[in-house]
């Protein structure tokens, strides 16, 4: 009959209704897993780049910087050769030291038969202490222990730096013995207005060797 008919078709129509909006809630679970899985396979592949990017960075920062201690170590060797007095040796290695890893001040000790004389100043204030006798002050004590020092908060005369626009204590200070053959022939301070950087430290380091060589060289031509 007609009512029949009409109940069979609003049923199918029913039917039809649910399964469309079935389909719709498959099909947009379906996109959200899509898009759930695309955005972790997004942000990994964006942490793996940054990681590939910042190891690149590193790696190019580690070879400018043996780069730069190379070259640095080239000119303090082509200026500190020859015939030369240790004064000017003493001048030479400073100016080219202090140049390199942007120390303020400086000053040079030769090693003598009463422990460490001063040979050389950079930007350094008149006054300055002339001898150091063995394990006596910094330079003393860093040429006992051949080793390095860093130090900071130091009392406001120590190491004055000379400036036209009045004297200035460094914030930080480097001792560096130079020594070949476990002896000690030179110590040298550097001085810096801001805290010194890491590859200065590394390049004082490599250089110190060099230094004492051409020191001992010196003193050896003198006897």
């Amino acid at each position: 009959s007609r009512d029949e008919r009409a109940e069979r078709a609003s049923a199918a129509d029913d039917a039809t209704g649910m399964t469309f909006i079935a389909l719709i809630g498959l099909l947009l679970g379906v996109a959200g897993t899509i898009a759930f899985v695309s955005r972790k396979q997004v942000a990994a592949v964006a942490e793996a780049y940054s990681a590939a990017l910042h190891g690149e960075r590193q790696h190019r920062s580690a070879v400018e910087a043996q780069n730069w201690a190379r070259t640095a170590q080239f000119t303090l060797s082509e200026r500190i050769q020859g015939d030369m007095a240790i004064d000017e040796l003493a001048r030479k290695a400073l100016d080219v030291l202090a140049r390199q890893v942007g120390a303020d001040v400086a000053a040079f000790y030769a090693a003598d038969s009463e422990g460490f004389q001063l040979k050389a100043g950079y930007a350094l204030a008149p006054g300055s202490p002339e001898l150091f006798g063995p394990r006596q002050g910094l330079i003393g004590q860093a040429a006992s222990d051949d080793k390095l020092l860093r130090l900071r908060e130091l009392p406001p005369d120590f190491l004055r730096i000379e400036a036209g626009v009045g004297g200035r204590s460094p914030v930080e200070v480097i001792v560096l013995p130079a020594s070949t053959d476990g002896v000690v022939h030179a110590v040298l301070e550097f001085g810096f207005l801001h805290p010194a950087s890491e590859r200065s430290v590394d390049l004082l380091e490599r250089a110190s060797e060099l230094v004492a060589i051409r020191v001992r060289s010196v003193g050896e031509r003198r006897r």
